[in-house]
């Protein structure tokens, strides 16, 4: 929707409309439907400026890629994914120029390869943000926490063309983990998450995410004290009618981020994937 010649727009009659979101050179605003018609004059905030920084064991990292979300599921301009797209130069710095005030998410972004080797991101660790209007908001990530960092062996050496890959390293989960029976169907996982006490304990738990390079290195960066499993699944699908197929390691690998120092590197190894029947 966009203003006429005399900065004016008519708003549809759908209550399906929850928030108005005005964008323009000049600032921002963000209102109610109810907001507006109390007031259709409106206002608009100066825009605010985020200068970050990323770091992993104290050095800058560039091409870290990070998303501008207004809320936990909403994304500046509509959803347009490429436009709200910040990376990080060679010292690990980016800036958002015209950032909207008030609270709003960074989130990262890890890229990996998705069905026939097309480029696919994953939305890892969210990062809240205070926005002032007119001011410049500075923020670090990686400047707290460990580093922890490894390499997956994949049978026969490299990653196969059209296997997936995931790395968490989470607190135990503090519930009844899902049945071989529950794994194994698609439909059964989703009832499996409903449950009232499955969501209250991913709730509690704190986890982080991270997927390896074309080497089979990774590193998850900002990792705070704490008792920690760091688990993979590997899978890929097969063709139509036959079954999907993974592998994992052999067990899940216990990790300890120690209280002090509050930051360092933690090298877990070599983690080989197997064969297995099921995530």
């Amino acid at each position: 929707m966009t203003t006429d010649g005399k900065g004016q727009f008519t708003l549809p009659k759908d209550d399906g409309i929850k928030r108005i979101i005005v964008a323009v050179a000049e600032g921002f605003g963000s209102y109610s439907p109810a907001e507006l018609k109390a007031s259709p004059s409106i206002p608009l905030l100066p825009w605010g400026r985020i200068e970050a920084t990323c770091l992993s064991n104290g050095r800058g990292v560039p091409d870290r890629v990070y998303l501008l979300q207004l809320a936990r599921e909403l994304v500046v301009s509509g959803g347009d994914l490429e436009s709200n797209k910040y990376q990080s130069d060679a010292e690990g710095h980016f800036t958002i120029a015209r950032a909207p005030p008030g609270k709003r998410y960074l989130t990262s972004l890890i890229s990996k390869a998705g069905p026939n080797e097309t480029p696919w991101w994953i939305h890892v660790n969210r990062t809240e943000v205070e926005v002032r209007s007119g001011e410049t908001t500075k923020i670090v990530f990686g400047d707290v926490g460990h580093t922890v960092s490894g390499r997956v062996q994949w049978p026969g050496g490299d990653r196969p063309p059209g296997w997936w890959l995931y790395i968490q390293l989470a607190t135990p989960l503090q519930a009844e983990p899902p049945t071989p029976e529950e794994r194994n169907d698609p439909e059964l996982m989703s009832k499996y998450y409903l449950r009232p006490e499955i969501r209250a304990a991913l709730k509690a738990q704190t986890s982080y995410v991270g997927v390896p390079s074309a080497d089979g290195r990774f590193a998850i960066d900002g990792v705070v004290a704490g008792q920690y499993e760091l688990s993979l699944i590997a899978s890929k699908s097969g063709a139509q009618g036959k079954q999907r197929r993974y592998l994992r390691p052999k067990t899940k690998l216990p990790v300890t981020i120690p209280p002090s120092p509050s930051t360092g590197l933690l090298e877990v190894g070599e983690i080989v994937l197997q064969p297995a029947d099921e995530p």
